[in-house]
Formats: structure tokens, C-alpha cells, sequence
């Protein structure tokens, strides 16, 4: 089975030294969820992705299951 190459999410947080928690925390979200948009399995709201650019910079269109 090949491995997933890493969402720009996922890249950001771990360039940042991170954790997945603190994300979930600055989102307000799950820590579930997180899990879910960083590993790619889920994309995120429209309002959700806003928040995401806001808090990385990455825009929405990258925000994508596909990295």
C-alpha cells in the first residue's frame, strides 16, 4: 500500500511544530475532525476553510482531500 503523501494542512502544522490538538483548539473543532481534514479523509465547510486561510494561509482550494 503506498502512503499518502501529506495534506498542505498537515505539511503546515508540522512546519509549524504543532499538534493537532492546538489546531482543533484554534478552529474550534474536534480534535476527531482535525484528524480527519489533516489526513485528507474529509474537506472542510466553506466557513471552515475561511477560517483555515485565516489561521495558515493556506487558501481553500488547496484545502482539498487531494494534496
Amino acid at each position: 500500500m503506498a502512503k499518502r503523501k501529506p495534506t498542505a494542512l498537515r505539511q503546515w502544522l508540522n512546519s509549524r511544530e504543532e499538534t493537532q490538538t492546538w489546531l482543533a483548539d484554534q478552529l474550534g473543532i474536534s480534535d476527531a475532525f482535525a484528524s480527519e481534514l489533516l489526513s485528507g479523509k474529509r474537506t472542510p465547510s466553506l466557513s471552515l476553510a475561511v477560517r483555515i486561510e485565516t489561521l495558515t494561509g493556506i487558501a481553500p482550494r488547496d484545502l482539498a482531500g487531494v494534496a
